[in-house]
């Protein structure tokens, strides 16, 4: 470790102090100075400066979170300092310590801390200014007060241009250490680091743009540690993913005795790594996982809610051998990862000889494998605790503990034989995974719980991988809805036997005899995903053979059944009894079921526009030519009401086809929009992405010129006229120029786009989603001016200002339309809440229209049925998709009955004065209900207590008006 540990400068004793690998720091002593650390902003310090705003606290960059105080200039006349009075003991000795850092400022000059006397202004201390600029730097200076008392600490910057920043500002009496930055763990000085120096790559490149630069290549293994607020310094690597790896080259096989990696976590959404898993190799191709550094750790984990520091996980547990060292590295509770160093400690030579003694993980499967093993250690740890919250005799748990610590022995290591590119994470995985499981079974069984229980859950509510009944008697259910709408509920079956079972269902007694053609039952999967968090999500068909369906379920887990109802306008209505018979050997359950189907017919097209940005012309993301024609039968069962496309479709004029003036010379070809509507040839909407940037030129032509309106003005004719051909009038198709404007810029390259457009296009509407961040309202209300359809997110809107909102509204009231979307992942594992509900904020503020991100996208892996191989990206679609195959999801029924939702509201509000008043109170209701759970950040995490059961609430009232009476005349 490179460390400056003294240096005599002016006859004063200087020190610098930086966090160390090698030995804990004692706890500061009481500093005689206040509010140093700038914790209450500027409290107790004067600010003397002629600029306004020169001196200002930054909680962006400080030694210490959260702040540190910031002095900046624009040019070299300028002189500003801040200035706290202090009391000291006259002829004495103290020590200043504080830490500096500049930006732009030449070492030595500008920036430095005195201490002077209160009357009279005599200097004590000069001050030291900063040797290295651009990185926090740690000092200490002693100076001797004299007859007064009274003295006054200068953080001063004085005629320099540039940025200065000032921290952890104490005075100490001598003999007292002065205090130091951060701490890390303990080491033994006998330790070899055989990894200093050496050369890594990464899985993923340093993305966190505060603290990236090019010597994030050399920075983990040159010794240096990183003082000042970790993730903003540049001796930081840092990244913004849910997993990275790192690999270390030794240059040769070694024997390890262990490894450290030096972090910081705390505050700002940066929690401590979940996992980091220590794998080794002799050649690069074939790794051996070694450990979890996070559990081998010295002294443990630091606590989530410690607040900020930095810490060292280390351990010397290894006792194995290897040339490459792969860490992969997973956080927790946000999706930030940070590190300064790695040290990597030669072991004993006798452990070169040692043989691996878990199965090979080939390198191009690290990805799969880690979450793999992730997978089996959580459900290994949940079966723990489960177990020792059992409620069973202590005989019975011994036993089961037994069982338990035979069947960790067959989870360890990677276990997986098969191919990772067919593989689904559909638990359980395996023989082991199953007999995991199968020992909740017998912990069921012996809290008294019967082999087969049949219970019910509200649908949306999170369903647990150990989901223990909530009840022992039979339920009975009650489903209440138009005819020609879809909407579902469910049972949960309970194997509480040490072998999977299975079970027959069949529902009698309905209209249109058993198993009615309007009644699709599934069994819900658990399927694990990238961030290693199950989801009971996916809805896979049963099909009735023999006039029952059949479903499997796994010892000790729960198989929940969804019965999704979809009866047509033929069917009769009246309060239909029914019953749901589950067989399971010669054990009978009898499920009472009422269908409640009302009057009123649910009609076959909802008012609502909705689109997902499925890019079927492509095709895009996860569909396929294989699987398109199913995604877009899917959408449309959805109520998906706009495809969007791009590439091909966009009839672009030919690269010889304007001439310099702007003219078209050349006609267009339509040829791939006309194919592109032949797939979806019935789509009330349709909407092109044009992915313009502010550099972007059409036909070579500059947005703001002549030439560039005039192209884009006979381009646009040319498209009125072709979309008359073809009936697509009156805003049925639609044009994207610039995706989430956020900048002037980009506001004006839309503006610009838009309104050149606009002067030859009087058929087609034009599309804009804002980003609305600063001081958007100087720009943004001109830029939006030109659009038809605005469509900000929806947490924007609803957590932005009372301006924002009221531009909106304004923009309504001059008849453009305002539409919602949202753009969060992985949104599987969000509340289904984060669909069903969007559409009720819909109505309440008026919008008419509404997107998510994104139908097709799986996140960068071809199938989202295994996210285990994904390098990086986000998961978004809703739908399971396959290359050959598109499996629906509860999130997607929370969305079509979202839709549904929605038009109840439509509906009530054409029954009338009081209908529209009943619609806009319920509306409110459920989206205020809804914020008392989510605070207004719709990414709430999937839970018991969804707020999807609020709109269920709020619809059944709007039925019971709806039934009551007629549309308004």
């Amino acid at each position: 470790m490179r460390r400056i540990l003294g240096t005599l400068m002016a006859g004063l004793m200087v020190a610098t102090v930086s966090r160390s690998l090698a030995q804990p720091v004692a706890a500061p002593p009481a500093t005689l100075l206040v509010n140093g650390a700038f914790t209450e902003g500027l409290a107790s310090w004067r600010v003397e400066s002629a600029t306004a705003d020169a001196v200002q606290v930054d909680n962006a960059d400080s030694m210490s979170p959260p702040n540190g105080l910031r002095i900046a200039h624009a040019d070299d006349t300028l002189s500003s300092s801040a200035v706290q009075a202090v009391t000291l003991a006259p002829n004495s000795t103290y020590t200043l310590s504080h830490a500096l850092k500049t930006d732009g400022i030449p070492a030595g000059k500008g920036a430095r801390v005195m201490v002077r006397e209160a009357v009279g202004g005599q200097l004590l201390l000069s001050g030291l200014p900063q040797a290295t600029e651009g990185r926090w730097q740690s000092l200490a200076v002693s100076f001797q007060t004299r007859n007064a008392a009274a003295v006054e600490v200068v953080l001063a910057l004085n005629k320099t241009q540039g940025k200065a920043w000032f921290d952890d500002v104490a005075i100490t009496a001598v003999g007292a250490p002065a205090p130091a930055a951060g701490v890390a763990g303990a080491t033994a000085t006998t330790l070899e680091n055989v990894a200093k120096g050496k050369s890594y790559t990464f899985s993923i490149p340093p993305n966190y743009s505060y603290c990236a630069d090019p010597d994030d290549k050399t920075q983990l293994t040159d010794g240096v540690l990183t003082s000042g607020y970790f993730w903003t310094q540049k001796t930081t690597v840092g990244w913004s993913s849910t997993l990275v790896g790192i690999d270390l080259d030794l240059s040769q096989v070694l024997p390890i005795r262990g490894l450290s990696y030096s972090t910081a976590a705390g505050v700002a959404d940066v929690g401590w790594p979940e996992s980091i898993s220590v794998l080794v190799s002799d050649d690069g191709k074939a790794y051996y996982f070694a450990g979890d550094l996070v559990a081998l750790a010295e002294g443990g984990r630091p606590a989530a809610d410690g607040g900020y520091r930095t810490f060292t996980f280390r351990t010397q547990a290894l006792q194995t051998k290897g040339r490459y060292v792969r860490l992969a590295i997973c956080p927790s509770g946000g999706n930030y990862l940070f590190c300064d160093e790695i040290e990597v400690y030669r072991g004993d030579d006798a452990w070169l000889a040692k043989q691996p003694t878990t199965r090979p993980i080939p390198g191009d499967q690290f990805n799969f494998a880690f979450r793999w093993c992730k997978r089996m250690n959580s459900d290994l740890g949940a079966m723990k605790d489960r177990l020792a919250a059992a409620t069973v005799p202590d005989a019975a748990k011994a036993e089961l503990g037994a069982q338990l610590e035979e069947v960790g022995k067959a989870l360890d290591g990677f276990t997986f034989t098969g191919d990772p590119k067919s593989f689904r994470a559909i638990l359980p995985f395996d023989d082991a995974h199953r007999r995991l499981f199968a020992l909740h079974g017998r912990i069921l069984a012996a809290e008294g719980f019967a082999p087969l229980t049949v219970w019910h859950k509200y649908r949306y509510a999170q369903m647990a991988l150990l989901e223990r009944p909530s009840a022992k008697d039979v339920p009975s259910l009650d489903l209440r809805m138009m005819r020609n709408e879809h909407r579902a509920e469910v049972l949960n079956l309970t194997n509480a036997a040490p072998e999977p079972m299975r079970a027959t269902v069949q529902i009698t007694g309905l209209p249109s005899g058993d198993n009615p053609p309007y009644v699709s039952v599934y069994q819900v999967e658990y399927v694990d995903t990238r961030e290693n968090k199950v989801v009971a999500d996916a809805l896979v068909e049963l099909k009735a053979e023999n006039g029952v369906f059949t479903t499997t379920v796994p010892a000790g887990m729960t198989r929940q059944i969804w019965f999704s109802f979809f009866p047509g306008k033929d069917v009769a209505p009246g309060k239909h009894q029914g019953t749901v018979v589950v067989r399971q050997g010669d054990a009978v359950t009898s499920v009472p079921f009422t269908l409640n189907l009302v009057a009123g017919v649910f009609p076959d097209r909802t008012d609502l526009t909705c689109g997902l940005w499925d890019y079927a012309d492509g095709p895009a993301y996860g569909m396929t030519l294989q699987n398109r024609e199913m995604a877009i039968r899917d959408m449309k069962a959805h109520y998906v009401t706009l495809a969007l496309g791009s590439g091909k479709v966009k009839a672009l004029p030919a690269a010889d086809g304007v001439d310099a003036d702007g003219n078209l010379t050349k006609p267009l070809d339509f040829t791939g929009f006309d194919e592109w509507l032949k797939l979806w040839p019935d789509a009330p909407y349709y909407q092109i992405y044009y992915c313009v940037l502010p550099n972007s030129t059409f036909a070579g032509k500059k947005r703001g010129t002549e030439p560039f309106n005039r192209a884009m003005k006979q381009w646009a004719e040319a498209w009125d006229k072709h979309a008359r051909e073809v009936g697509l009038t009156q805003g049925r198709l639609q044009f994207a120029f610039l995706d989430e404007p956020g900048n002037q810029e980009a506001y004006e390259t839309s503006r610009q786009w838009t309104e050149a457009f606009k002067a030859g296009s009087k058929e087609i509407a034009v599309f804009i989603d804002p980003q609305l961040y600063g001081d958007f309202m100087n720009y943004v209300p001109q830029a939006l001016e030109s659009g038809d359809i605005l469509c900000p997110l929806l947490a924007q809107y609803t957590t932005g200002s009372d301006e924002l909102r009221q531009m909106f509204q304004g923009f309504r009231a001059k008849g453009k339309q305002l539409w919602f979307y949202m753009a969060h992942g992985p949104n599987r594992l969000f509340d289904p809440s984060y669909f069903r509900l969007h559409f009720w904020y819909c109505y309440r503020y008026g919008a008419t229209g509404a997107g998510f991100w994104a139908y097709g996208d799986t996140g960068g892996v071809p199938s989202n049925w295994n996210e285990y191989v994904a390098e990086k990206g986000t998961s978004y679609s809703l739908p399971y998709l396959a290359p050959d195959s598109v499996t629906p999801s509860k999130h997607w029924e929370a969305f079509r009955e979202g839709i549904e939702d929605n038009q109840y509201l439509r509906l009530l509000a054409a029954r009338g004065d009081t209908g529209k008043q009943l619609a806009a109170q319920l509306a409110e209701d459920a989206t205020v209900r809804t914020e008392t759970i989510t605070r207004k950040d719709p990414r709430l995490p999937w839970c018991d207590n969804t707020p999807c059961a609020f709109a269920d609430d709020a619809r059944l009232k709007a039925l019971d008006m709806l039934e009551k009476t007629e549309p308004a005349k």
